[in-house]
């Protein structure tokens, strides 16, 4: 994000956060194929608090230094088509 709005100063950034569970998470990687060895890896990786790292380094620029950047925040627990849906809502309140 921070190349992003770096790069594209002068654009607004749009960034959708696709909140999803552990459980739901290893359910999905394990379909894909994933190994044991990269599911833990990722999960280690990727922690808990992302989303609210996200939201403060969000909050930083759009009001102290004053980019035009949105964070919407997805529930991807839910099926494709659900996930699908939330993130066509965004895209049309986007354009």
């Amino acid at each position: 994000l921070k190349c992003l709005l770096e790069k594209y100063s002068n654009r607004p950034i749009y960034v959708i956060y696709f909140d999803v569970s552990v459980k739901i998470r290893i359910e999905r990687m394990i379909d894909r194929g994933a190994s044991d060895m990269e599911i833990v890896s990722r999960l280690h990786t990727d922690g808990d608090s992302w989303y609210d790292e996200l939201d403060h380094l969000v909050w930083k620029y759009k009001y102290l230094d004053r980019k035009s950047v949105n964070l919407y925040r997805v529930n991807a627990d839910q099926n494709k088509e659900d996930v699908l849906e939330q993130v066509l809502y965004y895209m049309r309140g986007i354009n």
